[in-house]
């Protein structure tokens, strides 16, 4: 059900978790756990049950990272305002940042509709697991554990210690933790337009000025909120080889998921180990206490964004005679409010009334045109109000085969906005984006968007506006979906190979070149449309991997070494389509807008494409690729018969790429950086005492993207300094008779802490191109030079309530 009416009629459930509080205490747990620590942190977290692994897995992780879950603590449970004041703004990991005041106020009607406890009590697939339920429990209680050791004065980041807002945490914390992150791709994205929705008899603030919509405007919006199609902030890329496509047989993964360097949404790697049940490696994002992206005895998995849309607007025809009114088959149905109130630095505080729908929350955003007006308003329904995702990921965890995995996913539907792509240890490949989407078909897309606005926002986002005044345009149900509303597997895209899959957040359609998917809904994705081109990269390397022809040895097929070199190899397929055409336009034009580019030629004709440390030119180029874009910027266009291969072929006349050069220019010798400069002499990222880290990769059709600031107002990063981009990336062979091996980095360390050692150590090892080998089995761990071995017991778990 949609996010909007269980907030809108959570009152209910907040009454029913209160009485479960009070009169049906959960039992407390008596924990012991070993964390076997390896060489760059990694914990290895061994326990007999799940209470005892979260445990185990809380204190590992509080010991690296209490900062950072501390500050998103203060977000989700609404006391930004309190201790940062109403005006700061929360950090833009992954979502975009919004002021305190707004966070605020949203979570608050979260926490006061009693939704995430309302879940946790639910009946069947949509409440937790026990063993879920047991694992954050532990997991708590470990965070607490580490806290109570080091209090916080002793705490050894400087960003928290001694703060009054770090404070022991609840189970409840961590669940809404959760429920944050399946939130990321949906309601996250609109957290001030919900704010901003208020009766059209209020009187407007300046920011509720309205405006006419229009499709400029609302493209600006997409960008904003991550709708465009660029995951500056979220993507990945993926790879599973099947048996054929290894030189030996054995399946192989690369997963490089590219996410925020900073915040909540940062990967964190560990181990977790119940034998007889459980026995898995790989990164969570944080907060979770189970393995998100890794591998277990018998298969490995990534992740990558997908391309569906996890919720939809719904355009309400509101009833003449009342504007908190609105018609639906016929019959004029009241809204639901709910008034919320939030303390603010300094004291007093700041109350907010949010309305509802039957759909969702009402939103506004008057400056792209969407007002609360005397007839229309929108409202938004959300399909990932929902936990499942944390028994989706446990029975992954726990898969034995690629079947397995993948049916592990159908089971619980909990897997809020990512594919999947892997392999197991029979060579069997598979990619699914069996996601939560609302169920919204072609048909009901081509009868249910009523012409104007609506029209208008879908054709310049992609967001799909529904009808909201007729229950023929509510989302469908599916006979094997696990709850109303989203789609089925059976009509979700879900494939096995025994060559490849591959997937750089485009949709599903070339998953495998030789074997296109279609037939799916387009809220899923498009079908028949152009390509990225880390897709179009990626599909191209396997090709010339099985011609043997790029130059990573004679015999054709993945081994897990080239599968390394591919990806280290830093190719910009934006540079080896534009770069010589680019030499020519400078050669053309030695003068562009007053801008002398002659010195500029020599080095963009012998630049080599790629995005290394010491490749002369690459930031020339770079620069160039962010000026330069446009509809003309191919001169030969996108070719559905040839959509791995078209557009190429750089439009020399066009004046956009021209004149882009010329900025590029000037802007590298305003900023006093040589026009040979490499990659290694301008991007970085800042290791312990500010000493900076050269980081290799590009944004320019770069598999092994890296995103940099080139803005030099920014306020939030460093011109160069790196943002996002690869994060964890692993290496995986699956092989029959053997367990597991395979290399990994996390390229920005375990520690958000800068003054722990393991802020910095890996992004040095990163820097000069090295990997470090996954430790999996025992023997391994007991090997490492470095292995510290924590034993942790708890009598009694304090475990009281959620």
């Amino acid at each position: 059900m949609p996010i909007g009416h269980r907030l809108a009629h959570g009152a209910i459930g907040a009454l029913a978790a209160a009485v479960a509080v009070l009169c049906g205490v959960a039992p407390a747990l008596a924990y012991k756990v070993k964390i076997r620590e390896t060489s760059y942190g990694i914990p290895h977290v061994k326990a007999s049950n799940y209470g005892s692994a979260g445990y185990g897995v809380g204190y590992a992780f509080a010991k690296q990272n209490i900062c950072t879950f501390a500050d998103n603590n203060v977000t989700t449970s609404a006391r930004r305002s309190k201790y940062f004041g109403p005006d700061g703004e929360t950090q833009a990991s992954a979502a975009p940042a919004v002021n305190n005041l707004d966070s605020d106020l949203f979570w608050q009607s979260v926490i006061d509709s009693g939704r995430v406890e309302e879940l946790l009590d639910a009946k069947g697939v949509q409440s937790p697991s026990k063993d879920a339920k047991r694992a954050i429990r532990g997991y708590a209680d470990g965070y607490n554990a580490y806290l109570r050791k080091v209090g916080v004065d002793g705490i050894p980041d400087p960003r928290c210690s001694g703060e009054k807002w770090v404070k022991p945490i609840k189970p409840i914390d961590v669940w809404r933790r959760i429920y944050q992150a399946d939130l990321l791709a949906s309601s996250q994205n609109f957290i001030s337009d919900f704010v901003a929705a208020t009766p059209p008899a209020s009187t407007m603030s300046a920011r509720q000025a309205p405006r006419d919509a229009g499709a400029d405007a609302l493209e600006d919006w997409a960008a904003e909120i991550g709708l465009d199609g660029d995951t500056a902030r979220i993507g990945s890329n993926a790879l599973g080889v099947g048996s054929e496509d290894s030189q030996n047989g054995n399946g192989l993964v690369l997963g490089n998921p590219h996410f925020p360097w900073r915040g909540i949404n940062r990967f964190w790697d560990l181990h977790v180990q119940i034998p007889g049940e459980l026995n898995a490696i790989g990164a969570s994002l944080m907060g979770f206490p189970i393995v998100n992206i890794g591998h277990n005895r018998h298969v490995a998995w990534s992740h990558t964004v997908s391309t569906a849309k996890r919720f939809t607007f719904f355009e309400l025809e509101l009833d003449p005679s009342d504007p908190t009114r609105y018609m639906y088959d016929g019959e004029s149905v009241p809204m639901t409010s709910r008034t919320v109130t939030v303390p603010v630095k300094g004291g007093g505080s700041e109350s907010h009334t949010f309305w509802y729908s039957r759909f969702g929350p009402i939103l506004a955003r008057p400056g792209v045109g969407l007002t609360w007006s005397d007839t229309t308003v929108f409202a938004l329904g959300d399909a990932n109000d929902q936990l499942r995702s944390a028994d989706t990921w446990l029975a992954m965890n726990k898969s034995k085969s690629a079947k397995d995995l993948v049916a592990a996913q159908s089971k619980f539907q909990g897997n809020p906005w990512v594919n999947t792509i892997g392999a197991d240890d029979k060579g069997r490949a598979f990619y699914t984006d069996d996601t939560v989407v609302p169920n919204v078909t072609q048909e009901k897309i081509d009868t249910c968007i009523k012409p104007g606005l609506s029209t208008l926002i879908y054709g310049a986002t992609g967001i799909i506006p529904l009808d909201g005044s007729t229950s023929a345009c509510n989302w469908g149900d599916d006979p094997d979906a696990v709850v109303k509303g989203i789609f089925g597997p059976s009509n979700l895209p879900i494939q096995y190979r025994d060559d490849y899959v591959a997937n750089a957040n485009d949709s599903f359609w070339q998953t495998n070149a030789a074997d296109p998917l279609t037939g799916f809904s387009p809220i899923i994705g498009c079908v028949d449309c152009e390509q990225g081109l880390r897709t179009r990269l990626g599909h191209e390397m396997v090709q010339e991997r099985m011609a043997a022809s790029e130059g990573l040895g004679s015999e054709p097929g993945f081994t897990l070494k080239n599968l390394q070199e591919m990806w280290l190899g830093d190719r910009s397929l934006g540079a080896e389509l534009t770069s010589d055409a680019l030499a020519q336009i400078c050669a053309d034009n030695p003068t562009i807008d007053g801008v002398d580019v002659t010195e500029a030629c020599p080095i963009l004709a012998a630049y080599d494409d790629t995005g290394k440390l010491d490749s002369p030119g690459g930031w020339l180029f770079n620069i160039w690729w962010r000026h330069a874009g446009g509809p003309a910027f191919w001169s030969n266009p996108f070719d559905v018969n040839q959509p791995l291969t078209t557009p190429n072929t750089l439009n020399q006349g066009n004046p956009g790429s021209i004149e882009a050069l010329g900025e590029a220019v000037q802007e590298l010798r305003d900023r006093g950086i040589p026009l040979d400069a490499t990659y290694g002499d301008v991007q970085f990222a800042y290791g312990r005492n500010g000493k900076k880290i050269p980081i290799h990769g590009c944004d320019t059709g770069c598999w092994q993207r890296i995103v940099s600031n080139t803005d030099p107002d920014s306020d939030e990063y460093d011109y160069g300094e790196v943002g996002a981009g690869s994060s964890t990336v692993q290496f995986t062979e699956l092989r029959r008779d053997k367990t597991p091996k395979g290399k990994w980095i996390l390229i920005y360390g375990q520690s958000e802490n800068p003054e722990s050692k393991h802020y910095d150590d890996q992004t040095k090892l990163f820097s000069k191109g090295e990997l470090i080998p996954m430790l999996y089995t025992n023997e391994q761990i007991r090997s490492d030079p470095n292995l510290k071995i924590t034993r942790l017991k708890e009598k009694s778990g304090k475990g009281k309530g959620k």
